[in-house]
């Protein structure tokens, strides 16, 4: 759930990020916003980095999705 109603979430974890991991996250972005559009059902993408999954330690969904330790 997102401060605009049920989404549906592309979690994608990241051992280790590349150098077109951004245009990779950019392309996700964009497919998530454009499908939205198309089925008026959201979709959200983000990116978890290992690191930083590890570091945090979240316990829920949202702790993943705000604090994704990523740019997605």
């Amino acid at each position: 759930m997102t401060e605009q109603g049920e989404a549906n979430w592309i979690i994608e974890t990241k051992g280790r990020v590349w150098e077109d991991t951004a245009a990779k996250d950019a392309a996700m972005r964009d497919w998530c916003a454009r499908i939205s559009q198309q089925t008026g059902h959201c979709w959200k993408y983000v990116r978890v980095d290992q690191s930083a999954f590890e570091a945090q330690k979240p316990q829920t969904l949202t702790d993943v999705t705000q604090r994704g330790g990523s740019t997605g």
